[in-house]
């Protein structure tokens, strides 16, 4: 009779348990289930995978030490029989075994340390889910369908130009191939859904893709990925169960994935910035709301990583505002403020106005960016001004006669500033074709370019009457219209036009009202609207602007003394994180080293300088320029070769 499997403790919180599995009948899988500590341990492999949904009509068991039993999953039970299937008798790091999931105190130093077990495993092996027979086959042929697509021969064929006779000199599948939809059924599966992939995929040394029993290299479903856009093939994975939309998002979860890895590779602790981790992982699938936090915890910097204690006991709103409280400390350039979505005031949110809820979607085209500067924005640092934007800002409260500002018809506020300006009729219009594209960096000789440079007020005209033509069809952001309107679309989708107290144009959130701040944050990459509180000098975060002309504000006396206090009460904060921090160490950490070696662990006193921290590249780097000198004249040449090896592979000048 087999009992019940019960946890027993770890022996520390740098131990972790590892399934070795042994064999499969039926609907059981066999197994051993061991402890070890994490730098010393035998190789193994981490899984990646969906739990899926826990009630299902038949029980899946995994059988431990031939006595005791574990339920799990349908999905995780076809993963491990497969692996036994195909002889992986390695270890595995399985989140909902070899974590006691009842345990939330364990769950609480055990998912800190994913980072370290995702990033010391030998591989790590993602699993879609079982697969159909056709499925199969097209996972199978995806290596086939990349080596002939980027043969020299496809390189001089024009993309965006697929068609059957190019498949067919090609030896690729056409467009009434099953191949396509069915790669689109596979990429939308719910495993490129799961928020937790991210950090799992992003740490791993090298990672294999199963479906069913198909395999192949995660760097396949990249360049096939690269394929698909750069081909335009996007239309050819539409199936009759999910629209195109779903398309586009599932490839941008590959998408996500390359400029995460690019951002990883700039920071010295391989950290991604918090505003584009949180825009590309929000409204990603969990199984607890708390799980959006701690989901990309492995991903953050070592700071905001060892400052925040996981805890699934807390609510949702504490957990989140101590999380991205201490993520604000690192944000110089606030893009955080960014990510405050319009809807979260009106789902009476309980969290402060400064705090993003991340697990609505993500605010449409941020101006403050995800990624530095996209358009050139920097309205709180000292920088070469544009040359269409004025040296000369005057930040004021909204206009208290400007009603219309809260209009859909920007139409209206244009005429009411033509009436109320003493400027020429060209310089208005001039700021306001400005503020229709928020500003952004255009392209010479496309329409919009001349617009800002040429005939202002004829070709205002023309692009306001193909805006009318496009809201009459129905449509609010980009579809049908001349795509030379797509970044009037991108900047005035989902916000609300305003005139300044200064008679400056801009855009900002919905919900701004009459009499709100325009603020400038030293450091900001964009203004901020800010609503005064009942309480003295409280504000409400709005949230982000674009003001035309506003450049840098800090220089004005009014807003001087503001930003030195929330400067002042910035470095208050970080203080008393750093003194709660170095109270911990002095006080804490001798009573858990004394635990430790009552237990009979050892306490390393030495620091250990651990290569595998390092980025690949700038690892191969330093092995060169720490290499010594050949004895030979073959040797010396094989040290230049691997020099220059390094160098390039570092500088991605290939």
């Amino acid at each position: 009779m087999f009992q019940a499997y019960r946890y027993s403790d770890l022996t520390s919180r740098e131990h972790f348990r590892l399934l070795t599995l042994t064999g499969s009948e039926d609907n059981i899988v066999t197994g051993m289930l061991e402890s070890f500590h994490i730098d010393q341990c035998p190789a193994f492999t981490a899984l990646s995978y969906c739990w899926g949904l826990p009630a299902t009509a038949v029980e899946f068991q995994l059988r431990l030490a031939d006595k005791y039993v574990l339920s799990i999953q349908e999905n995780l039970f076809k993963a491990l029989r497969n692996f036994v299937t195909q002889g992986l008798r390695q270890p595995f790091w399985v989140d909902a075994v070899c974590i006691n999931q009842s345990n939330d105190a364990e769950k609480g130093y055990q998912i800190p340390l994913m980072r370290r077990i995702y990033a010391d495993a030998s591989t790590v092996i993602a699993w879609l889910g079982d697969a159909t027979a056709i499925e199969k086959a097209v996972f199978s042929e995806i290596p086939g369908v990349i080596q002939n697509m980027v043969r020299p021969e496809a390189a001089s064929i024009a993309p965006k130009l697929f068609s059957d006779d190019i498949a067919h000199t090609l030896h690729v599948p056409d467009t009434r191939s099953e191949f396509w939809p069915v790669f689109g059924r596979i990429i939308n599966r719910p495993w490129f859904s799961r928020l937790w992939i991210l950090q799992e995929l992003l740490l791993a040394r090298e990672i294999t893709v199963y479906c069913g029993g198909a395999s192949l290299e995660w760097a396949n479903l990249l360049e096939l990925q690269r394929i698909i856009l750069q081909w335009g093939l996007a239309n050819l994975l539409q199936g009759t169960d999910y629209t195109i939309e779903e398309v586009f998002r599932a490839l941008n979860v590959i998408s996500n994935f390359h400029w995460c890895t690019k951002k990883m590779g700039l920071s010295y602790d391989r950290a991604v910035p918090i505003s584009g981790l949180i825009h590309v992982t929000r409204r990603k699938q969990v199984t607890n709301p708390l799980d959006s936090i701690y989901g990309i915890l492995g991903l953050v910097s070592d700071y905001v990583r060892s400052s925040t204690v996981v805890d699934y006991q807390s609510s949702f709103s504490n957990a989140c505002i101590n999380f991205l409280g201490h993520c604000l400390l690192s944000d110089y350039r606030l893009e955080l403020f960014s990510q405050i979505s319009g809807s979260q005031e009106k789902n009476n949110s309980e969290l402060p106005s400064w705090c993003p809820d991340i697990r609505q979607v993500a605010p449409i085209n941020q101006f403050g960016g995800i990624n530095g500067l996209p358009s050139g924005y920097h309205a709180g640092f000292s920088r070469h001004s544009q040359q269409d934007i004025s040296n000369t800002p005057v930040p004021l409260p909204l206009n208290q006669a400007s009603t219309a500002v809260l209009r859909d018809r920007e139409d209206e506020c244009l005429q009411k500033t033509l009436q109320s300006c003493n400027t020429t009729e060209e310089a208005i219009l001039s700021a306001f074709t400005r503020t229709l594209v928020a500003n952004r960096n255009l392209e010479k000789g496309t329409n919009l370019y001349i617009m800002l440079t040429g005939d202002t007020i004829g070709l205002y005209k023309s692009h306001r009457r193909r805006l009318d033509r496009h809201v009459k069809q129905g449509g609010t952001t980009r579809g049908t219209t001349d795509p030379a309107s797509y970044p009037v679309l991108d900047a005035r989708t989902d916000r609300a036009f305003i005139i300044t107290k200064g008679k400056r144009l801009g855009y900002t959130r919905p919900g701004v009202q009459v009499g709100d701040l325009v603020c400038v944050f030293e450091n900001s990459i964009v203004p901020f609207v800010l609503r005064r509180n009942c309480e003295p000098e409280t504000f409400h975060l709005v949230g982000e602007a674009y003001v035309d002309g506003l450049i840098n504000a800090i220089k004005l006396p009014k807003y001087q003394e503001l930003n030195r206090k929330i400067n002042r009460e910035r470095n208050r904060q970080r203080h008393a994180l750093l003194q709660d921090i170095k109270k911990r160490w002095e006080y804490d950490q001798p009573v858990y080293d004394v635990e430790q070696q009552l237990a009979g662990g050892e306490i390393k006193e030495d620091l250990e300088v651990v290569d595998a921290a390092l980025p690949p590249a700038q690892k191969e780097l330093v092995d060169a320029i720490l290499a010594h000198p050949g004895l030979s004249i073959e040797e010396e040449i094989r040290r230049r070769n691997k020099a220059i090896h390094a160098v390039v592979r570092y500088c991605e000048i290939l």
